[in-house]
C-alpha cells in the first residue's frame, strides 16, 4: 500500500533560531513576546537589535508563535544586511 510520512511537529523552542541569530549577528540583543492587543494580531512578536543597548532595531516579526516571530525577525534582519552589502 501507500507509504505515509508524517512530518514532525513544529517546535516551540527558541534554541535553534537564537543560536543562528548569535552566529550571524554577534553582540546583538533580541526580545520575544507572546500576546496580542487586538483579536486580529498574531500571538507572537519579536525584535532583534544591533547591540545590547537596544537602540537600533534591525529586524522585527510577528507570527502565530513567538519562535516563528523570531524567525521572521531574523529573516528581515538578514534581508536588510544583504541589501546594505549590495549597496556598498
Amino acid at each position: 500500500g501507500p507509504v505515509r510520512v508524517m512530518p514532525k511537529p513544529l517546535t516551540q523552542s527558541l534554541d535553534a533560531i537564537v543560536a543562528l541569530i548569535e552566529k550571524e549577528f554577534p553582540g546583538c540583543a533580541w526580545f520575544v513576546g507572546r500576546g496580542r492587543i487586538s483579536h486580529d494580531e498574531p500571538m507572537g512578536g519579536a525584535r532583534i537589535f544591533a547591540d545590547e543597548a537596544g537602540d537600533n532595531c534591525i529586524g522585527e516579526g510577528e507570527a502565530a508563535t513567538p519562535a516563528l516571530a523570531l524567525v521572521a525577525a531574523f529573516c528581515e534582519a538578514k534581508a536588510a544586511q544583504a541589501k546594505e552589502q549590495e549597496n556598498g
